[in-house]
């Protein structure tokens, strides 16, 4: 994969590839703009095409062209790769025309006759349901197609074989043998991140089957990792800083019909933890909104945990009971739900605010706190989870140390509930990793010769291993995508300015660590000395001679 890599970074201009996203005006060697990933008026990111990386000076995000096409698309490395790859004319190593590109054919094939057979005839009690339910505004925006019978037939004479309409999802055995898996249905296709149909979500329109029916889990689509209306979403949700989190296909479509595109929903199933790494990349502020009913109040608090525990700090919104954001946008209007929106509270909050009544004492009050506090337990960053300590404190009266001691006591073993080390770069280390990515080509040779040991810092360590394994797997020049943010901001800086360090300050460099290496040898063999036996005291002495020896030239 490496050399694809190293390909696409060498024929995508990153100045041209930003650009598109961002207005950018030269300053000397490199041209700077307005930051799409926090809120300023001054512009503070800078591209540097020297180099082919870009680094913010404001919020420290940072990288190569991949890594700013992740960060502004939400996408994973091997999705902004195949984008890049697409618009540099390039055809994957990895990818070529093998399995999943026939699949992804099929799907848009799929989707282009449900469409068409939308607007036939064929469709036009689709049509009125859709009327019906106020939506027709939005049907082509949206994709929505309808499935009669014959879709099998169809992709035959297209020349797709059986076998691939079937991985791809769309036949399914029946009592008579192998049946199109969707018929007489409403249907909105699922995009995966970069937008190409990977699977479809069904509403019956007539009796029989169940209500709704969605595609299985196939080489292109994973229920669990995709979520609804992503690729309509992402740029609104950056723009806003807010993306809202519902559950069904209609919800969605009310909710962006009205006039809010920054909106997502599961796929049928439960949020899982990609599902909520995803959501938490699109925006800072993500609002949970399932239905108002128990079985939707207990989704939206583990949807809640699971956002938690991705790192960020969701709201969730209470409806009604027994209606649903479609239900009630109809009935009281966008502006209402907006509101609701607006007062939405963090879990712990929500789940408080369920009690009604306040808190209660005696043993229910000790187990509603145990629930609150699992809650807590589930948040990862420790500032999010310092606040919801002092919500729970707050609401349950309970002592700091009592609710501190009752998460370290139901830890899970290796569980960390102290703040992590956040120790920064020692500039030793900062000037070590520097001369390895200067102007953000690897420098094999040195990464080679030093040793974790070198490094005095935790965030060094960290780094000289991350980029050791980049060496490994035969990269020439970092690959930010890969990194941690906090990694990748580090050797952005580094890189971007800074376009390679002279043979002599390298030298100079790599002097000291030797040295270092020395002293703490030496230091090592003079702890063995007061309990060495004659012979070896006399070994040990020598080699400390040699090593004084070594320092002595070294300063030279």
């Amino acid at each position: 994969m490496s050399s694809d890599v190293e390909k696409v970074k060498q024929l995508s201009d990153v100045v041209s590839v930003i650009g598109r996203h961002m207005d950018l005006k030269q300053s000397g060697a490199s041209y700077k703009g307005i930051c799409p990933f926090h809120g300023e008026k001054t512009p503070s990111l800078h591209v540097f095409p020297r180099t082919g990386t870009w680094h913010c000076f404001g919020c420290g995000a940072g990288g190569d062209v991949i890594a700013f096409v992740m960060r502004y698309g939400s996408l994973s490395f091997m999705d902004a790769l195949e984008e890049l790859a697409d618009q540099c004319g390039i055809t994957l190593e990895r990818r070529g025309s093998g399995p999943e590109t026939g699949l992804l054919d099929v799907l848009r094939e799929a989707q282009r006759w449900f469409t068409e057979r939308f607007r036939s005839r064929e469709g036009a009690a689709a049509r009125e349901y859709i009327e019906s339910r106020g939506l027709s505004h939005v049907a082509e925006t949206l994709g929505v197609g309808f499935s009669p019978e014959g879709l099998t037939n169809h992709m035959r004479g297209l020349g797709f074989s059986d076998s691939q309409i079937e991985q791809a999802g769309l036949r399914m055995p029946g009592p008579q043998g192998f049946r199109d898996r969707f018929r007489n249905r409403l249907l909105f296709p699922i995009r995966d991140r970069r937008g190409r149909v990977v699977s479809f979500g069904g509403r019956a329109l007539g009796e029989g089957g169940p209500k709704y029916l969605n595609g299985p889990d196939t080489d292109v689509y994973h229920k669990g990792s995709v979520l609804y209306g992503f690729s309509e979403a992402a740029s609104a949700a950056r723009e806003t800083g807010m993306v809202i989190l519902v559950e069904g296909y209609f919800d969605h479509a009310r909710v962006f019909a009205s006039g809010f595109p920054a909106v997502v929903a599961t796929c049928g199933t439960a949020l899982t933890d990609v599902q909520a790494r995803v959501l938490k990349t699109m925006a800072e502020d993500t609002v949970i909104c399932f239905d108002g009913d128990q079985a939707g109040i207990k989704a939206a608090v583990k949807a809640g945990m699971m956002l938690l525990s991705a790192g960020g700090f969701p709201r969730i919104v209470r409806l009604p009971d027994s209606m649903d954001p479609d239900d009630f946008i109809d009935g009281k209007g966008m502006d209402a739900f907006m509101d609701l929106v607006e007062r939405a509270r963090g879990p712990v909050g929500f789940c408080a605010a369920l009690l009604g009544g306040g808190f209660p004492g005696g043993v229910a009050g000790v187990r509603t706190a145990k629930r609150l506090m699992e809650v807590v337990s589930s948040a990862s960053d420790p500032l999010v989870r310092e606040q919801l300590l002092l919500e729970v404190q707050s609401i349950t009266g309970y002592s700091r140390s009592a609710l501190e001691g009752h998460l370290r006591y139901n830890a899970e073993p290796g569980r960390i509930l102290s703040s992590p080390d956040r120790e920064e770069l020692d500039r030793a280390d900062r000037e070590i990793i520097a001369a390895a990515v200067g102007g953000g080509a690897i420098d094999c040779s040195l990464l080679s010769w030093l040793t974790v040991g070198d490094f005095r810092s935790t965030a060094g360590r960290g780094l000289f291993l991350a980029l050791q394994r980049q060496m490994e797997e035969g990269c020439a020049t970092v690959n930010f995508g890969l990194l941690s943010p906090e990694h990748g901001s580090v050797c952005s800086r580094l890189a971007s300015s800074m376009t390679g360090m002279k043979a002599g300050d390298r030298e100079k460099i790599m002097r000291r660590v030797e040295n270092e290496r020395l002293a703490a040898l030496r230091v090592l063999l003079k702890e063995r000395l007061p309990g060495a036996g004659p012979e070896e005291k006399i070994d040990l002495l020598r080699e400390l001679q040699k090593l004084d020896r070594l320092r002595h030239a070294g300063k030279e």
